[in-house]
């Protein structure tokens, strides 16, 4: 494989909650965010949340324990985290990054989209997130900024997911569409035997994998997005097939290790990667044989 050939297959290395989703709370500080910048990532995703007093913190997590961000003031979140940064804190730290902010609940959008109002530089950002009610509430307020709308939305607590996971599963009566759950659970049961974490992931990508292709036109269209932002295991060849159709740019999450890699990879089309490890990523990709 030449050296322009590789290139061509480069996909765009995102750093993912600005590599700080180690820390508590998946919350980034300045040690972070300057390796980000020093790894010359091509793009920053930070996780927003809005304060009780509308302040924007970067924090991947919505509650510290049970107790939601969004009803606890800056100073109070400080005095629990005294390294927690605010938005315009981590800004300092990134140069001029291009930063896809990922919006955590629907009462943070307004607050995020009083914040790019005030900005000169709309074209560097972009935001994503899982709820339909945040996208609309930014495409309302801040109708400038991209929307990328995130898959699968499974909410933001534990108890919200398998009501979810359940739900989206009844869209699967057909036959044939009961046969592939079936097909995948049994799989996915294997794989938590082997790698329990990716076992997990890809049982709880079965009830969209199949289906959003299908729908992808419609989920874009009600938010207006200008890309989609979606986990590997719901990654499919027939998938970025649907997405290039509407011109929409693939971005992968949460990408840390090769065998996810290579099943991206062989999906193709793929603009972004976000990832935990952008080195060690960056150097898995490269020694991918061709073809994969």
């Amino acid at each position: 494989m030449t050296a322009d050939t590789l290139r061509a297959r480069l996909p765009r290395w995102v750093a993912h909650a600005g590599l700080g989703i180690r820390r508590p709370g998946g919350a980034p500080d300045a040690t972070t965010l300057n390796r980000a910048l020093r790894l010359r990532v091509d793009r920053v995703e930070l996780d927003v949340c809005a304060t009780a007093d509308r302040r924007l913190v970067l924090r991947h997590d919505e509650c510290v324990g049970e107790v939601p961000i969004a009803t606890l003031p800056l100073a109070e979140l400080r005095w629990l985290e005294p390294q927690l940064l605010t938005l315009d804190e981590g800004m300092e730290h990134l140069g001029d990054l291009p930063l896809l902010l990922d919006v955590k609940t629907a009462a943070t959008a307004p607050v995020l989209a009083s914040w790019l109002r005030g900005r000169p530089d709309l074209s560097r950002f972009a935001v994503c997130s899982e709820s339909r009610a945040a996208l609309l509430a930014l495409r309302r307020a801040a109708p400038r900024v991209e929307r990328w709308r995130s898959f699968p939305d499974l909410g933001l607590r534990r108890r919200e997911h398998v009501a979810r996971v359940c739900g989206a599963l009844l869209g699967h009566r057909r036959p044939g569409h009961a046969a592939f759950v079936a097909r995948e659970l049994v799989a996915s049961a294997r794989d938590v035997f082997a790698r329990r974490d990716e076992g997990i992931a890809r049982a709880g990508g079965v009830p969209w994998r199949r289906l959003l292709p299908l729908h992808l036109g419609n989920l874009s269209r009600e938010v207006t997005a200008t890309g989609i932002c979606v986990h590997h295991w719901l990654l499919t060849p027939h998938l970025v097939e649907a997405a290039a159709a509407l011109r929409l740019p693939v971005s992968t999450w949460t990408v840390n290790d090769t065998p996810a890699l290579r099943r991206i990879a062989r999906c193709g089309g793929i603009e972004m990667v976000t990832t935990d490890d952008v080195a060690a990523m960056r150097a898995a990709w490269a020694a991918l044989p061709a073809g994969v």
